[in-house]
């Protein structure tokens, strides 16, 4: 059918979404992605979303306000720019799909209040896309900037930690996020705080340094560790939230320069100006905050960004929640109800929940997959698992089980794969570097729990090993 006549046709009935999947090649133009910009036409669909309109444009592709019928609610998707190819990848083909799954794999593995959600995934027509939760009213931190400074610090400071307590988050699961600048940040109706776009974060636990030839990230917000090209810790999103709220506070970046060369000098030699001196009246102690989140060196920042939203909460006492986060009161209850935590006191299960390590998974995802690497041990609170070694079923566990008791010890490849069965299985996963981060007698407790069960595994083991002699 001639184009033009297509045309007329979907001109005359506008009430029909299109249907992203079935255009050819000869309609897909203007737009690189070949879906409608902000001008339309909407509504047209695109998997099995219906896509409304369209929310913004990055620089990995268009994020658009989308109907999801499965779900029943408005969600946001993410569709890459580029479409996955039909060749051999090239260079730029495989550096798109990494970190297309950078983000899928950093934001699923997220579940807190501050950190945007992942809710699905996938490719059509040839396109990957990432669906998360949508936030509206659709702001930024980026529209409060543009604002002017913001004078009331205490609702200010609400915000910075707020981002302080989703990083704190980010940073236990090993993720760097790399990107860390107001564009990134959402704000809802009710002012809290949701941190998106993982798309280049840096999976510290997998091994993976920075020592890329071009930096990730915004130039006036990157850390001088990231632009020196050195081993970035958490702490280089530390100084990325620092800049964000000096800006907010005195309308300026902390760190100016006429040109690239300039900023990058700027941030890695010069101080910023005084708040005093930009707006008087501040809060004294914010000064030292500020200090300490844009030093120089990482090892003259906070320890953490949960440090920060403590020195926050020291200056703001009003800013902080009065409740647990969701994830952390369900873990409450849950780790309670569980044989492993019998010995534990309640202040003891409140800091485990508030710093171990909660992952959901839907059928057939890998938790552990054989041959390996994963330093991990892990404790079912929801749903159940298979154990599988070869692609053959050998076990199944329920909740309150726990299984990477060997892997956890030795750091060696998985000998067996452990997979979700149920939506949403939901797992407890502890490695050595929470443990030590974790008070000496909650570090005593667990060690003491850990033995109790690697003894069990291996008197099962023994048992299992002479009934197969015996049958010989």
């Amino acid at each position: 059918m001639p184009m033009q006549e297509e045309q007329q046709i979907q001109a005359s009935q506008p009430e029909i979404p299109r249907k992203i999947n079935e255009i050819d090649e000869q309609r897909v133009v203007g737009d690189e992605l070949g879906l409608p910009d902000a001008g339309g036409p909407f509504p047209v669909w695109f998997a099995r979303y219906e896509l409304r309109s369209l929310i913004g444009k990055g620089a990995l592709g268009n994020v658009y306000r989308a109907w999801d019928p499965e779900l029943g609610q408005e969600v946001a998707v993410k569709v890459i720019r580029g479409k996955v190819p039909l060749e051999p990848l090239t260079p730029d083909d495989e550096q798109r799909a990494d970190t297309f799954q950078n983000e899928l794999h950093a934001a699923r593995l997220m579940r807190h209040p501050h950190i945007l959600r992942a809710l699905d995934s996938g490719v059509a027509a040839r396109y990957p896309y990432i669906v998360t939760e949508l936030v509206t009213p659709a702001r930024t931190l980026r529209d409060l900037i543009k604002a002017g400074p913001v004078h009331d610090c205490a609702w200010l400071a609400r915000i910075i930690y707020m981002c302080a307590r989703g990083l704190a988050h980010v940073h236990r699961h090993g993720v760097v996020h790399r990107d860390i600048k107001p564009e990134n940040i959402l704000y809802d109706a009710d002012d809290n705080v949701r941190i998106g776009d993982f798309g280049i974060a840096c999976m510290l636990r997998e091994g993976r340094e920075s020592g890329e030839e071009d930096i990730p990230g915004s130039p006036c917000y990157i850390s001088p560790e990231q632009w020196l090209q050195q081993e970035l810790s958490h702490k280089s999103d530390l100084f990325s939230l620092g800049a964000i709220f000096y800006e907010l506070l005195t309308g300026q970046k902390p760190f100016h320069g006429n040109d690239l060369k300039a900023m990058i000098r700027a941030i890695l030699r010069e101080q910023p100006m005084a708040l005093s001196e930009l707006q008087p009246g501040l809060p004294a102690g914010l000064q030292q905050v500020l200090d300490k989140c844009l030093a120089k060196q990482p090892g003259q920042r906070y320890n953490s960004c949960k440090e920060l939203a403590d020195a926050l909460c020291l200056l703001f006492p009003e800013i902080a929640d009065d409740k647990l986060d969701p994830v952390v009161e369900e873990l409450d209850k849950s780790i309670r109800t569980l044989d492993f935590f019998a010995d534990f006191t309640d202040a003891e299960v409140r800091t485990l929940a508030e710093n171990v390590l909660y992952e959901e998974y839907q059928p057939a995802e890998d938790i552990i997959r054989e041959g390996h690497i994963n330093n991990s041990f892990y404790i079912l609170t929801r749903g159940s698992v298979e154990v599988n070694k070869g692609q053959v079923v050998i076990d199944k566990l329920g909740v309150g089980k726990c299984f990477g008791e060997m892997g956890y010890l030795a750091n060696i490849e998985r000998t067996a794969s452990i997979l979700a069965l149920e939506p949403d299985t939901a797992v407890i996963r502890i490695n050595s570097l929470l443990v030590e981060q974790l008070p000496a007698n909650v570090q005593l407790k667990f060690t003491k729990a850990f033995i109790r069960v690697l003894v069990a595994r291996l008197q099962q083991t023994t048992s299992a090993l002479t009934a197969y002699l015996d049958s010989d």
